[in-house]
């Protein structure tokens, strides 16, 4: 049987859960949030795995990456990723991942890019569905008039992702090679 190990990590905006299979992060969900654990249960009920609060080394590098996120060092992310999802939503999540650093797209870009311009809906619960936030920049999505509208870990944790990459990108990221 798998193993999936579980970690917290204190960001500068909340707490986050991650969760590694393997070499590869399936989660990184705002803890405590109902979202977070959806997301735990759908990956409970598509891998056939233990859980254990325990680290990995992929879990460690998440930390550490996401360390040099929030200190303005990291645009882009160098995890290998395990989303558990539908087609449709491993779909919209690989286009999330398309969006650039401190850059935003609507959800009606969005369902215009995977080519089926009339499921912004659709497109809006899949995107509510992710389940490794930040790695996959579901705070870059905005509303169709430019507003911050749902975010599953709240609109002051988006806020303050969506300000501290545009402030960045104005600046230059600091020592930033990725």
């Amino acid at each position: 049987m798998q193993m999936i190990c579980l970690q917290t990590y204190q960001s500068p905006c909340g707490e986050l859960i991650l969760a590694s299979i393997g070499n590869e992060l399936c989660l990184c969900d705002w803890h405590g949030m109902p979202c977070a654990e959806r997301n735990l249960q759908r990956i409970k009920r598509a891998i056939l795995a233990d859980f254990r609060m325990d680290d990995s080394p992929i879990l460690e590098r998440t930390r550490r990456q996401l360390d040099e996120y929030f200190a303005g060092n990291r645009k882009v992310f160098e995890i290998p990723l395990h989303p558990v999802g539908t087609d449709f939503q491993l779909q919209v999540w690989k286009t999330l991942q398309e969006i650039p650093y401190g850059e935003t797209m609507t959800y009606g870009e969005i369902a215009q890019a995977i080519g089926n311009p009339k499921g912004v809906r659709a497109v809006a619960q899949a995107i509510g569905a992710n389940g490794i936030d930040i790695l996959i920049p579901c705070h870059r999505v905005i509303g169709n008039n430019q507003s911050l509208t749902g975010y599953t870990g709240g609109l002051d944790k988006k806020r303050f992702l969506l300000g501290l990459e545009v402030i960045l990108a104005k600046k230059g990221c600091l020592n930033c090679s990725q």
